[in-house]
């Protein structure tokens, strides 16, 4: 009879063993793992724009996971079951796990971000010995001295308009950038002022000012981003 209880009693320790209950650290950075590779399994374009939702996600379980594991009654009794030294290092384990989660994140929106950036400044860069080729071509083809005159002024309007623009995207309330985007659009209606009526019939120059017209589009649309801006800061 003896014989007959004694493994079943191993059997009863070892079960009893494997079912205790995890640590409240291992529960939620077990969970903060399997989730964070899920999520970036699922979300491989991340950016930093998505950064504060993936966390949001990420954590929402995790967090009803623990609170099932530890409801509120157990986990005022926390500080009887552990030691002040044991609770504190569950404390600081819990915090590296909350703070690996955001890195793991971090590293892949900083790839996502350097592999855009390495693609536009390729495109870019083709983009603008295309334009330099034909720009040089178009230059060789206008006629009369004027047409020339205009067009070169008009580029370099273009191409300033083009860097205020950028720098008004990037901070839309900083007034000094403002007054530059004014000083622009007065030198915008000089230039549609002082155009040449003759050079409009030259073939050549109409093709390198609707070029450089594109560029000032172009522009536009990146100042247009920081307008956008602007506003949802004012409706915050």
């Amino acid at each position: 009879m003896k014989k007959l209880l004694y493994p079943i009693c191993v059997w009863v320790l070892l079960l009893s063993a494997c079912a205790k209950k995890a640590t409240p650290d291992r529960i939620l950075c077990d969970c903060f793992d399997k989730e964070t590779a899920d999520y970036v399994a699922e979300h491989p374009n991340l950016t930093t724009d998505d950064l504060a939702t993936a966390k949001e996600t990420i954590g929402t379980p995790c967090l009803a996971e623990f609170e099932k594991e530890y409801p509120e009654a157990e986990r005022k009794e926390l500080d009887k079951q552990y030691t002040k030294e044991e609770g504190d290092a569950m404390i600081e384990r819990m915090k590296l796990c909350g703070a690996n989660l955001e890195i793991t994140l971090q590293k892949v929106i900083d790839k996502n971000a350097a592999a855009v950036s390495k693609t536009t400044n390729a495109s870019e860069s083709q983009d603008s010995l295309d334009f330099m080729a034909d720009d040089a071509a178009d230059r060789a083809d206008v006629s009369g001295t004027d047409c020339e005159d205009f067009l070169d002024k008009y580029e370099d309007y273009a191409d300033s308009y083009a860097v205020v623009a950028t720098k008004y995207a990037r901070n839309p309330t900083d007034m000094s950038i403002v007054t530059e985007y004014s000083d622009m659009a007065t030198k915008a209606q000089e230039m549609e002022q002082t155009k040449p009526d003759d050079c409009q019939t030259d073939e050549a120059f109409m093709k390198r000012y609707s070029r450089i017209t594109a560029k000032v589009t172009s522009a536009a649309a990146v100042q247009m981003q920081g307008s956008a801006k602007m506003l949802e800061q004012m409706s915050k």
